[in-house]
């Protein structure tokens, strides 16, 4: 029998006095105990309340400071200062307000007919019913209150463990410990000027001071929360995130699964998923800048020597040059091959012909009937070809064509976080676009007739003279993996982390070829086009 999957569920932290039983109280702001060094026993980093230094339960442990006057907890005290405005007035006494019976809230007074401070406040505190507009963020916020009327107030301050905040003595002598024990020792100093038993009557006068205790306590419980919360925050940017070297991560952008022909080859898969061509360099690195170093770049820069055969601008035909030692090495160097492929990053350079000085590296023939061949110089075009259709080498194309046989064949596993569940992250053949629309072409061999032999260019750019080229720089999944991702179309993004050997690739590519890549453990299919997406599209097409 399949278990029910059951939301998670969270309540305010309120420690009971039967909780706190077994934690000890912290009620002193000093931190040692007298010259000898020794942490204070009823201090915030006591070893008697915490564990000894280097003890694991020293990152366990809690203390406790008790209030001794009740306050709001910081999560309705922000709430209801959300709801009204005049609510946070009259707990700071800045405000005067009247109780009105009938809308069971307070109105806004003067100092003659109204009252103010947080003994007021919380006077009518159990029968306040803030009033529901409609809006669903407010409503959400009353029912919420409503919720935790009963268990609002904080008696008592959690302390956590000593070990995640502990101080140390540096050493020149001087004593260095988290910000966040200064803002304990500020409740520390504010708690002591409450009496330890408060006649209900004289409560009043301490409203000032219980007032700038629930400022205290909500920054402490702020500073946790940034911890903890949004991208940004400490704990997901250095602890939850993934860092992966040469890792690429980028917005998610619709794929268009339509295609004239389901055998033509250059369509992407079920199990592609598509990225751009500068993202799939970074990507595989080391292997594109292997890639152009056996390539045409790799045949012109191998040699020590300054002189080198380059293509003359304005015949097209090859010469020898004698180039900069910064040129030698930019082009022949890991370093410099890296900077290049990074330059990728510049839109505008892309399509820009690859020059060395004043000279062309290279040529490429680019006809009008799906074919190209790269060239050194013009004369390789036989009588018979049109040479118009000749022209320099651009970066988009060198790097394309240089990694032919590899931009097809790489696997990758793509990743959404956070991750929520076991298909949030999963492996992926890789399918590389130059411009948002390629085209097809055969390489051309010496005779200039096709080849079948070697792997086609499925997107070659499309470079038209005066048009400015529009490249794929996002991440296409396929639309089956966004309800499982928990992604759309509004900026959401994924992390692609390729694997680059052999045995790794052969690895995801037999995992293909298995059922568990297609049905879940519990039955039915691992894939989903239930999107709020579509659903939308549908419910105004059909309603």
């Amino acid at each position: 029998m399949k278990r029910a999957m059951l939301p998670l569920n969270l309540s305010l932290l309120v420690p009971s006095r039967e909780q706190l039983r077994t934690i000890r109280q912290v009620t002193t702001l000093d931190i040692f105990d007298g010259p000898g060094g020794n942490f204070h026993e009823d201090g915030l980093f006591s070893t008697l309340t915490f564990g000894r230094l280097g003890d694991p339960l020293r990152d366990r442990r809690f203390g406790y400071i008790h209030l001794k006057l009740p306050i709001l907890h910081p999560v309705i005290y922000s709430r209801l200062l959300r709801l009204k405005g005049l609510y946070g007035d009259i707990l700071a006494g800045r405000e005067y307000a009247t109780w009105n019976s009938e809308l069971n809230d307070f109105e806004k007074s003067n100092e003659i007919e109204g009252q103010t401070g947080y003994t007021f406040f919380l006077s009518y505190w159990s029968i306040l019913k803030p009033a529901k507009t409609g809006s669903s963020v407010r409503d959400l916020r009353v029912q919420l209150i409503d919720k935790y009327r009963d268990k609002s107030l904080l008696t008592d301050l959690l302390v956590i463990p000593a070990g995640l905040r502990d101080a140390e003595v540096n050493t020149d002598g001087r004593l260095s410990m988290d910000e966040v024990n200064e803002l304990y020792q500020s409740v520390l100093m504010l708690v002591r000027n409450f009496p330890d038993r408060a006649d209900a009557s004289d409560i009043a006068i301490y409203d000032r001071t219980r007032y700038s205790l629930t400022l205290k306590v909500v920054e402490l419980f702020e500073h946790y929360e940034k911890l903890i919360s949004g991208k940004r925050g400490f704990i997901q940017a250095r602890y939850a995130s993934r860092r992966v070297f040469n890792g690429t991560r980028n917005v998610i952008s619709s794929l268009d699964v339509s295609t004239v022909d389901l055998d033509a080859p250059n369509r992407p898969r079920f199990n592609d998923t598509v990225i751009g061509l500068y993202q799939a360099s970074k990507a595989v690195l080391p292997k594109t800048i292997y890639a152009l170093k056996t390539s045409i770049v790799g045949e012109i820069f191998n040699t020590a020597s300054n002189n080198i055969e380059l293509v003359n601008p304005k015949t097209l035909q090859r010469e020898w040059v004698e180039v900069s030692n910064e040129d030698l090495d930019r082009w022949g160097t890991e370093e410099g091959l890296e900077k290049v492929i990074n330059e990728l990053s510049i839109t505008e350079k892309r399509a820009a012909p690859v020059k060395i000085g004043q000279h062309y590296l290279a040529l490429v023939y680019v006809d009008n009937s799906g074919n190209y061949k790269v060239l050194r110089r013009i004369d390789e075009v036989p009588e018979t070809h049109n040479r118009d259709f000749v022209r320099p080498i651009t970066y988009v194309e060198l790097i394309y064509l240089s990694g032919l046989g590899m931009w097809n064949t790489i696997s990758a596993f793509v990743t959404r976080y956070p991750v929520d569940n076991q298909l949030s992250s999963y492996p992926s053949k890789l399918y590389v676009k130059t411009t948002i629309t390629g085209e097809l072409r055969y390489p051309l061999d010496v005779n200039f007739e096709r080849r079948v032999d070697v792997p086609l260019a499925l997107e070659y750019p499309i470079l038209t003279p005066g048009v400015i080229p529009k490249y794929h720089d996002s991440t296409s999944v396929n639309p089956t993996r966004l309800a499982n991702l928990g992604a759309d179309f509004d900026g959401d993004m994924v992390s692609v982390n390729a694997v680059y050997s052999n045995e790794a690739i052969a690895e995801t590519d037999q995992y293909f070829k298995t059922r568990e890549a297609y049905i879940q453990a519990g039955g039915g299919l691992a894939f989903s086009v239930d999107v709020h997406t579509l659903s939308l599209v549908l419910s105004f097409m059909t309603r």
